[in-house]
């Protein structure tokens, strides 16, 4: 085979160029694309300092957020060539995976993350890893409901649904196979897409927060309000 980078569908291009091109999400497209560099250097940095100087770096919390800093990058590739539903996929997993590690941060405080991550695992050997609603109810962070219904409606994306399988089966039916694969330019799903991942980064600092609360860390150079001063309300 003689690939050639990047190696890409040539018809990602046209909806790259038609997504730059708008105007209505060039707001979005600067979150996006800058999402990033201000989560590894402005959000994560600030947080591990924080942690070491308290004498409280076994955060697995801290751990998995660092872990994501490349899907964060490939998921703004994604976004910018098309693939919304990949993105909503990959954004409830990360938020369901946030409450979890949250959940063994502050319920298992004088444990390692090495620890922690052991108690992941025997969950998974007794077949009782859990998921969905009691990952947020059972978190320990009070404002978790509005975070489960943002959950709720990412599922729509991954679980059997209309979203995740139907609508494309039922197009590939009425259309034919070559027009169902056509990738396309939507606003309103870049948009949707945008927004849902600019709340997880919210929910991500407001995390950390509580995080630091209950076990008293002082916010030396954390700021959980990082996304918001950045790119507004």
């Amino acid at each position: 085979m003689n690939l050639q980078y990047p190696c890409l569908q040539p018809f990602y291009k046209d909806v790259f160029d038609e997504t730059m091109s708008d105007p209505v999400i060039a707001r979005e497209i600067e979150f996006v694309w800058g999402f990033v560099e201000d989560w590894m250097g402005e959000f994560l940095h600030p947080v591990g300092n924080d942690l070491y100087h308290a004498n409280q770096s076994e955060s697995i919390l801290y751990c998995y957020m660092a872990s994501q800093s490349l899907t964060f990058d490939w998921l703004s590739h994604a976004l910018l060539l098309g693939n919304y539903e990949t993105v909503l996929r990959e954004l409830r997993s990360i938020l369901e995976n946030l409450f979890f590690m949250f959940h063994l941060d502050t319920h298992h405080k004088n444990k390692t993350v090495k620890d922690k991550y052991e108690i992941l695992e025997q969950l998974e050997v007794s077949n009782r890893s859990p998921h969905g609603k009691v990952v947020f109810e059972n978190s320990g962070y009070s404002d978790w409901k509005p975070c489960y219904d943002l959950y709720k409606e990412l599922c729509r994306y991954i679980h059997v649904h209309t979203e995740a399988s139907g609508k494309f089966a039922l197009k590939i039916a009425t259309e034919g196979f070559p027009e169902a694969l056509d990738v396309e330019y939507y606003q309103g799903s870049f948009l949707q897409c945008s927004k849902t991942w600019y709340e997880i980064s919210k929910i991500a600092g407001s995390l950390v927060e509580n995080l630091f609360q209950k076990l008293q860390i002082d916010m030396r150079q954390f700021n959980p309000n990082l996304f918001t001063e950045i790119y507004g309300a």
